[in-house]
């Protein structure tokens, strides 16, 4: 335990052409209070100076180790980096992100307290066009500071996946093949491995406060990118779903609630898409649900019930339904707009 090799967290950053925060984000990291650590960076083939960025901070700092690979994608480069890890936690922080200077302390003392496989913090949404920080509020103060697990507590499900805010016991990734699909870009990858984890772990703690700076207009992210990356979705559901049947003591119910995070999925992607994306998107959601029992779901309102019915019984109908609701808010969030620039 008190070995030269012993680390207290290791810290996954990967890292695509990201020279314009990468500073930041690898300052916020290594000024952590919490000292023993290692910093793993993985280079995916960056074209711009990341790479002569993190060359400049190893020479500085002996805890940062660098992969340096072909592109290949968010997927691959997490799963190199958790082959070469060495401490008791993996971290994961992506380059236009930054911690709070106690984050990794904070979240590693209260782990080794409480014997945790997921010790995880809330995070501010930072927006750099208006230089806003804002907390999240990812939980209900009754779900902080309390033994959580994935028999009794299937809210865990249902949030955001920000995997990049909480700390995750690296022989429980280890003993369980926990690891990232390696589909290409930055394509929800992040999706499964939230969902595994929580299928998993026994012992999960979350606390309310704010550890973590999530910078929410970085152009390379997923999030703006959705068009192209619509067929990911499937594909991380699907490693869910494989997850499921192949794994034992998982909760009863989870292949339902995994149902219902794909469809809720699928409701948010339908609000990034354009009329034409969403019509075709519609019909391919379509074929895939009637696949399932309508009842097989859990934890969905009484309208996205409704959604899910309409989808599948009538999914011409629930398109046009879907398009003028769609065209009402937008319409609405445009009127809000104009108003406040007056």
């Amino acid at each position: 335990m008190t070995s030269n090799n012993h680390k207290c967290i290791s810290v996954l950053m990967p890292i695509y052409n990201s020279s314009k925060y990468l500073q930041r984000s690898l300052d916020s990291v290594t000024k952590q209070t919490l000292k023993n650590i290692e910093v793993i960076c993985i280079n995916d083939g960056s074209t711009d100076d990341s790479l002569d960025i993190i060359h400049k901070y190893s020479k500085e700092d002996s805890r940062i180790t660098i992969i340096d690979k072909p592109n290949s994608g968010y997927g691959d480069s997490m799963n190199r980096g958790l082959k070469i890890a060495r401490g008791e936690y993996i971290a994961i922080l992506e380059p236009d992100d930054w911690y709070e200077l106690n984050m990794l302390d904070t979240l590693y003392k209260l782990a080794i307290k409480n014997n945790l496989d997921i010790a995880k913090s809330d995070f501010y949404q930072y927006n750099s066009r208006v230089r806003q920080d804002k907390q999240y509020h990812l939980f209900k103060p009754s779900q902080c500071n309390r033994i959580l697990s994935n028999n009794s507590d299937s809210f865990i499900y249902f949030l955001q996946p920000s995997i990049w805010s909480a700390i995750y016991k690296r022989s429980f990734l280890n003993k369980n093949n926990i690891s990232f699909l390696d589909t290409p870009g930055a394509s929800y990858q992040d999706t499964s491995f939230n969902f595994k984890v929580f299928a998993i772990a026994k012992r999960i703690m979350f606390i309310d406060k704010p550890l973590l700076h999530y910078c929410i207009d970085n152009n390379q992210s997923s999030i703006n990118n959705i068009a192209k990356k619509l067929p990911y979705i499937d594909k991380e559901y699907d490693e869910i779903d494989g997850f499921i049947k192949n794994t034992c003591n998982i909760p009863k119910d989870v292949q339902k609630i995994a149902n219902s995070c794909r469809f809720l999925t699928y409701l948010w992607a339908m609000e990034q898409l354009s009329n034409k994306s969403l019509h075709d998107y519609i019909f391919h959601i379509h074929t895939i649900l009637s696949k399932n029992d309508i009842n097989n779901y859990n934890r969905l309102s009484d309208r996205q019930q409704r959604d899910l019915s309409n989808l599948v019984k009538k999914p011409h109908r629930y398109y046009i339904q879907k398009l003028l609701r769609l065209r009402a808010h937008r319409l609405k969030l445009s009127a809000a707009r104009q108003y406040r620039s007056k």
